[in-house]
């Protein structure tokens, strides 16, 4: 059995492994795309691991994509990308966030970006030049956090 791989037939992906492992390998943002000359915005979780074995088990129990990028064999052990969107990644990122450790503020500001944007969502209800600038602060302060987890002013 090679390491990674399930030891016995109970063996399941629970949301505290999951939150410690989305802790060190995971991604939380707010992705900005542009459709009919409008900004939009949606939340995006993402898992990139070189256990392909962990990332396809994550991705048969929660769904999303996962995207394996081979490398040079010999070389560089293949590396995968599971990547959810929009409502799917929110339902994941609220089993997880009081679990997290490292990326819990990053997880809290994703949730409430996604309360701002929600009754928008469900109702279709045309975007005012106000909410969008609303989305846009998200997405900015989302994005200053990156790469800054764990490293709090003593």
């Amino acid at each position: 059995m090679s390491s990674g791989q399930q030891k016995g037939s109970n063996w399941r992906l629970s949301p505290v492994y999951l939150a410690g492992l989305f802790d060190g390998e995971g991604c939380v943002s707010i992705r900005k795309t542009i459709k009919n000359n409008l900004d939009s915005y949606t939340v995006f979780a993402s898992i990139s691991n070189t256990n392909i074995y962990i990332l396809k088990e994550i991705n048969k129990k929660y769904g999303g994509r996962l995207h394996i990028d081979k490398r040079s064999p010999g070389r560089f052990a293949a590396c995968g990308n599971w990547v959810l969107l929009g409502y799917d990644a929110i339902k994941l990122l609220k089993r997880l966030h009081r679990h997290t450790i490292i990326k819990n503020d990053q997880i809290t500001v994703a949730l409430n970006f996604w309360k701002h944007k929600e009754p928008f969502h469900r109702t279709n209800t045309r975007k005012t030049e106000g909410f969008i600038e609303e989305c846009r602060r998200y997405h900015v302060l989302l994005k200053s956090m990156h790469g800054k987890q764990g490293k709090k002013a003593d």
